[in-house]
C-alpha cells in the first residue's frame, strides 16, 4: 500500500524511515512555506491537492503532536476525507513485521551504497545530513574504510583527496561549517587515511600532521583538550571530552606502520588518563548510545 504522510516535521520525517521511502507518495502540510518543497525526494503539497489528486484512494498517515490531533480530525471531516490511520497506531506493527519478515541483505546493502553515492558531492565527500547538504569531513573519513571493503575504491580514493586538500596547515580537520578544529573529527579523518594509504602514498604526509596535531592538544597528564566544544552542545551528559578515547586507534595504528612507539606510548597515556578520571562517566551510561558504542570500540 503507498500512504501520504500529514505532517512534514520531525514526526513525518521519522515515519518515512520507519514505513519506507517506496512506500511513501508523499507529503501533506497545511504550512504554505514548506507545500512545494521535498523531502527525501517526496513532494510537500496541501490538502485540496491531496484530495484532488487522490480522491481519498491513498491512505494519510497522520504524523504530528497528539495536541493537534482534534484540529486534525476536524479539518479532515471537514473534506469529507476518512481514509487515515495515525503513525502512532501503527508504529509498533510495522515495527513487528519488518523484524518478522526475511531480509534481503543484498538489497539493503545496494539501497545504502545507493544512498551514499547519490548523497556525495563530487570531488569532496558525504554529506552532513539531508538538510544540510556541506561535505562532512569527519563522516566522510571514517566512510572510507567501508567503501574500501564493498569494492568502491573510485569513491574512497575522492573522498580521500578531498580530505588532503582541506587539511589545515596546524594538521587539524574542522567540522562542516568549517569553523573549528576538532580532535574527534581529525581523529576520524586519519582512520579513513590510514586505510587507503596502499592505493594514494601520498595521504602519508597527512597521516603525519594530523598525528602531531592531535598530541600536539595533549596535556601532561594525558587528557586531550579539543580547541573548540561549540558543536557539543552545553549538556555534558549528552556529549563528553570522554569520547576522545575513540580517537586512539588510528594513532595506535600510525605508530606501529610508521614505527613510532612514542605515538603509541602517548595513546596509551591518554587512555589511562580517560579511565582513571572518567570511570564513573564511562559506567553509569548518561550519555548517547552511540557514543557507548564509540567507548566500547
Amino acid at each position: 500500500m503507498e500512504y501520504y504522510i500529514l505532517g512534514a516535521g520531525k514526526i513525518g520525517q521519522y515515519a518515512l524511515s520507519i514505513i519506507g521511502n517506496d512506500c511513501i507518495e508523499g507529503y501533506v502540510d497545511n504550512d504554505e512555506k514548506k507545500q512545494g518543497e521535498y523531502i527525501c525526494g517526496k513532494k510537500i503539497i496541501s490538502l485540496q491537492e491531496y484530495l484532488n489528486i487522490n480522491d481519498n484512494r491513498k491512505q494519510l498517515v497522520i504524523a504530528v503532536s497528539d495536541s493537534f490531533w482534534k484540529n486534525i480530525e476536524k479539518k479532515l471531516k471537514e473534506y469529507g476525507i476518512t481514509n487515515y490511520v495515525y503513525f502512532k497506531d501503527i508504529h509498533a506493527q510495522i515495527i513487528k513485521e519488518k523484524i518478522d519478515s526475511p531480509i534481503d541483505i543484498k538489497n539493503v546493502h545496494n539501497k545504502a551504497i545507493l544512498w551514499v553515492v547519490e548523497h556525495s558531492i563530487k570531488g569532496q565527500g558525504i554529506i552532513n545530513n539531508t538538510q544540510n547538504t556541506t561535505s562532512y569531513p569527519e563522516v566522510t573519513g571514517y566512510f572510507i574504510p567501508s567503501l574500501l571493503c564493498w569494492g568502491h575504491d573510485d569513491l574512497a580514493v575522492s573522498y580521500a583527496k578531498w580530505l588532503c586538500i582541506i587539511q589545515k596547515e596546524d594538521g587539524s580537520w574542522y567540522d562542516t561549517e568549517d569553523t573549528a578544529p576538532y580532535i574527534f573529527d581529525t581523529s576520524q579523518v586519519l582512520k579513513g587515511l590510514l586505510s587507503i594509504r596502499d592505493r594514494l602514498p601520498e595521504v602519508d604526509e597527512h597521516i603525519f600532521k594530523g598525528c602531531d596535531w592531535i598530541f600536539s592538544c595533549m596535556q601532561n597528564d594525558g587528557r586531550l583538550i579539543t580547541p573548540c566544544k561549540d558543536a557539543w552542545g552545553n549538556d555534558t551528559d549528552i556529549c563528553d571530552e570522554v569520547i576522545h578515547i575513540y580517537c586512539l586507534s588510528p594513532l595506535i595504528e600510525a605508530a606501529r606502520i610508521f614505527d613510532k612507539p612514542e605515538y603509541e606510548e602517548k595513546a596509551r597515556q591518554i587512555f589511562e588518563y580517560y579511565k582513571k578520571n572518567y570511570y564513573e562517566k564511562i559506567m553509569n551510561f548518561s550519555l548517547l548510545s552511540h557514543f557507548y558504542a564509540y567507548l566500547m570500540e
